[in-house]
């Protein structure tokens, strides 16, 4: 990213700033960049770069990372004369972190053709624990506050919410358990034949169990239909959820049911009954063809009583910019796949809603996204956690999200809860919901976070 941000790439970082505090005209009026006017009076200065990102070159001030310095200063900003001078080009490094600018053309994708954590910024300083674009903005705003006060000038904060907000979620990928296709899969994992998740013996065991129940004509056991367990664990802690159905589309990667089935259809009715959101979970070509996206979009918005306005992807397959315009065109208000499949944290380094950027056409693309923090598959399948480590990850991270009110959104598939593959998985679930709501959240829907951002707006 080589040159100094544009109009356009300054307003987007401004767009998302008027949500943390009230950017009025007086103020507007009083902000300059790279240079001032002679004789101009309290001004307040953004330095901006015109140098690409060298990791090399990164700046730490208190840990926290400036992409784009300018000189060795130790500070983000000072005073002259009560005028206030940035000495660093955060909007740059805000920018370069929030839009997606990091995963736009990028060639090196990983088997699912997605961006992956191993090649990205938050890997290459360590950063994914860290909201580094919140703390970017706090600065940003107390070199601000501390300006208005200085030139008596009126100023006030904004906030989302008087505490950090739960958006907890479930991707409905699988159904049944200890079905064909279920048992071939572990076959399969045993025999070799595709990516095993677990040790050969364990992976034989596993076979072995999903074979016998397969073949049990008395077996009525479904791990997978967990629904009643998982509205039971909501309604307890007075938690509202968001679900996230998932249409059968191509063979083997997509899900083995349809909307219309009549269980699905008496599922979603039950859900919406208790209060919970159903959200489109788009097919695997549905993050780069449009009319994928809209004949699944279509089918579930004709068996759910509400307006379906939010989508997350399966297995987060995702391009940018072209997922989310795709999304746009269908009528998606909000997506929320953007986390990294293979760590938990922040993959574009922010803990709030927020919108990317179209850097073909030099526009902010009209999507809200609510990034994804942590996933089941994450702790245990790509990192492989023990129960312990991934509670203190977790802790890490409610404990950032929690300093800025920001928002944690949890995914926790229905089908993740086979204590064969991970004794003990029910009751961490469980402890970790417990260790969330202790925090005193505010726990509400994509569907809620969506209006309460529209009011915000002035939509």
């Amino acid at each position: 990213m080589k040159g100094v941000l544009n109009k356009q790439q300054i307003d987007y970082v401004f767009y998302h700033l008027g949500f943390v505090f009230e950017i009025t005209n007086d103020l507007k009026n009083r902000i300059r960049f790279n240079s001032k006017p002679e004789n101009d009076k309290n001004y307040i200065l953004f330095k901006l770069s015109k140098e690409k990102l060298d990791v090399k070159n990164v700046l730490k001030i208190n840990d926290i990372p400036v992409l784009f310095p300018l000189g060795t200063s130790d500070k983000f900003y000072h005073f002259e004369n009560n005028e206030l001078i940035f000495d660093h080009d955060i909007l740059k490094s805000a920018f370069y972190l929030l839009s997606g600018y990091q995963e736009w053309n990028s060639k090196d994708l990983d088997h699912y053709d997605r961006f992956p954590y191993e090649n990205s910024i938050q890997k290459k300083l360590g950063i994914i624990n860290k909201p580094v674009v919140n703390y970017y903005f706090e600065i940003i705003v107390n070199a601000i506050s501390e300006f208005c006060n200085l030139n008596k000038i009126p100023f006030k904060r904004k906030k989302l919410s008087d505490k950090f907000i739960f958006l907890l979620s479930h991707d409905i990928d699988l159904i049944d358990n200890y079905n064909y296709y279920e048992v071939v899969s572990k076959l399969k994992q045993a025999l070799g034949l595709s990516k095993p998740l677990y040790s050969k013996l364990k992976s034989i065991k596993i076979f072995l169990y999903y074979f016998i129940r397969w073949i049990n004509p008395f077996n009525k056991e479904n791990p997978y239909w967990s629904f009643n367990k998982l509205l039971m664990i909501e309604k307890g802690n007075g938690i509202n959820a968001t679900y996230f159905f998932l249409e059968k589309s191509h063979k083997h990667q997509d899900s083995y049911y349809t909307f219309n089935e009549p269980r699905i259809r008496k599922l979603i009715e039950t859900l919406e009954n208790n209060n919970a959101e159903i959200g489109l979970h788009g097919t695997i070509k549905s993050a780069e063809s449009e009319g994928a996206l809209k004949k699944t979009y279509e089918n579930l918005q004709l068996v759910s009583n509400h307006k379906v306005e939010g989508v997350r992807q399966h297995t987060l397959k995702y391009k940018h910019p072209e997922t989310l315009k795709i999304q746009e065109k269908v009528g998606i208000k909000y997506d929320t796949t953007l986390g990294f499949a293979a760590h938990e944290g922040f993959r574009n380094s922010y803990c709030l809603p927020f919108k990317l950027f179209d850097f073909n056409n030099n526009k902010i693309i009209n999507i809200w996204e609510f990034p994804l923090i942590v996933m089941d598959g994450t702790l245990f399948g790509y990192r492989k956690l023990k129960f312990a480590d991934a509670t203190k990850s977790i802790g890490q991270l409610l404990n950032e999200v929690e300093k800025f009110n920001g928002v944690f959104t949890f995914l926790w598939h229905n089908s993740f809860f086979e204590e064969v593959i991970f004794p003990g998985i029910t009751k961490f679930y469980e402890d970790t919901i417990n260790q969330i709501m202790s925090r005193k959240p505010e726990s509400i829907t994509g569907r809620r976070l969506l209006n309460r951002l529209r009011r915000n707006n002035g939509v």
